[in-house]
């Protein structure tokens, strides 16, 4: 006797037993040979390890939409979030074996992006071409973090730190106005209403970039975060504003080095210099005479802005054509365009029943005066945007 099916009608609430035909209920070859490709997808074996550990610097990109900031919060006495650093190293964990911690050039807050991120670590990897471990590493990723290059790095120090190594970084935020709020690329912009006067800003903006000398830009940073010993000058030698774009502004800002929320603050007095709350005078003032009672503005919200690149102190990867540098060829979408739909089948997030199940919390798309969680910044020292 076969196989029986048992078979259940939950419309009539009845069961009934039926003789199932071997032939029918056999697993073919087709059936087989898709379900072992399956496996092999979604828990494919580790890349071969060496006996000597090497040193990485992964630039990364990511849409911080959903992410509780990029470091790990790994004080015991808070709840588990979803942050970038998180889901990285479970899928270094899941692609090479190992319990890997990683090191980020920038802690950027919860919903802020990145186009070019570096983040070092170490791994006993095998093999030379790393294109290999990138692309085994992309298909562990989720679909919203994305390696851009993976190198080598030839270092004497033991511990290699891109965030002590990095010289200047690079940010960029989109402000639309003027018009119909856009629905597509609404988690990569902020949205306001009125037009801006955009001669005006750049006025404004002509006053925090010095290519000379750093500036006090106490200011632009909550006044809890101040400690005497703590520098509030920063050298920012570029904030540009470009318009090309019909209603939307790009801001970009460089600079050696960045106070927390110290970005978005300075976004947010241009944007009150472009409604006409302040003029850029005031702007002026606020870096020539500053008063550290108080943050000159509720600053702009997190989804505008972005990590664009990162430079480092020169250090020459494995292979001497080669640098290390978070600058890559991307070019950040417009809100006519929207989100760029395009996916690669090779790049997308893989299943895998060892990944680690943390929470996904809803993200901020909204301009609040408390725009950023304050509870995700425990355990954050000297972070940044």
């Amino acid at each position: 006797m076969g196989p029986t099916v048992r078979t259940t009608n939950h419309g009539v609430g009845f069961t009934s037993t039926t003789m199932a035909d071997p032939v029918a209920t056999a697993p073919s070859a087709v059936d087989s040979s898709k379900k072992k490709k399956r496996q092999k997808k979604n828990h494919g074996s580790f890349l071969s390890l060496g006996d000597t550990s090497r040193t990485y610097c992964l630039t990364l990109a990511y849409d911080g939409s959903d992410y509780q900031g990029f470091q790990l919060q790994d004080d015991p006495s808070m709840p588990v979030v979803r942050t970038v650093q998180l889901v990285l190293e479970d899928a270094l964990r899941r692609t090479t074996g190992e319990s890997i911690r990683v090191r980020g050039a920038s802690r950027t807050d919860k919903g802020v992006h990145a186009l070019g991120q570096l983040v070092a670590f170490e791994s006993r990897v095998a093999g030379d071409d790393d294109a290999v471990f990138l692309q085994a590493l992309n298909n562990r990723l989720p679909v919203d973090v994305v390696g851009q290059s993976l190198v080598r790095i030839a270092t004497d120090d033991e511990y290699f730190d891109p965030r002590k190594a990095s010289t200047r970084k690079c940010y960029i935020y989109r402000v639309r106005h003027g018009a119909i709020r856009t629905v597509l690329g609404r988690h990569q912009l902020w949205q306001i209403t009125k037009l801006l006067d955009v001669d005006a800003m750049r006025a404004a903006a002509a006053h925090l970039a010095n290519d000379v000398e750093a500036q006090d830009f106490r200011m632009f940073t909550p006044a809890k975060e101040l400690k005497a010993d703590k520098s509030t000058r920063c050298r920012v030698t570029t904030v540009e504003l470009d318009d090309a774009i019909t209603h939307e502004i790009q801001i970009r800002v460089v600079g050696d080095r960045f106070l927390y929320k110290m970005v978005r603050s300075m976004v947010g007095v241009l944007v009150d210099v472009g409604l006409r709350k302040l003029s850029p005078d005031d702007v002026r003032q606020m870096i020539q005479s500053p008063t550290p009672s108080r943050l000159v503005t509720t600053g702009a919200p997190p989804q505008g802005l972005v990590l664009e690149w990162i430079e480092l102190a020169e250090q020459p990867a494995v292979n001497d054509t080669e640098r290390v540098t978070s600058r890559v060829d991307a070019t950040y979408p417009s809100t006519d365009w929207g989100v760029d739909e395009q996916t690669n089948e090779d790049s997308v997030d893989v299943p895998n029943e060892d990944s680690v199940d943390v929470p996904k919390e809803d993200s901020v798309h909204e301009a609040k005066e408390n725009s950023v969680d304050e509870a995700t910044n425990d355990g954050r020292h000297e972070a940044e945007e």
